[in-house]
């Protein structure tokens, strides 16, 4: 006789999570403004904080589109090389 599954738990949005951000002294060095419906933080680099969840995932998803646009940015890069060296066409890389 199969087990009955128990029901996923909902995600509680508003719990708070630690969460960390990358701190190097240059670029990125600056705290993070985050607004999300109307609700702002200022999150800062380098330190190990309490943010609810729904701040993490912001944060979360913002870095994987950037992870995914400069990965778009280079094979586009590269395409356009590719294409400019079979029509012969210098490029100033």
């Amino acid at each position: 006789m199969p087990t009955a599954k128990a029901a996923p738990q909902p995600i509680d949005w508003n719990e708070r999570v630690p969460y960390r951000l990358f701190r190097d002294g240059g670029k990125y060095a600056e705290p993070v403004f985050v607004s999300v419906n109307g609700q702002t933080f200022l999150v800062p680099r380098g330190q190990n904080v309490m943010v609810p969840r729904f701040v993490a995932q912001v944060l979360d998803d913002s870095e994987a589109l950037k992870t995914e646009a400069a990965a778009r940015a280079d094979q586009m890069e590269a395409e356009f090389l590719n294409q400019s060296a079979q029509r012969n066409i210098t490029t100033a890389y």
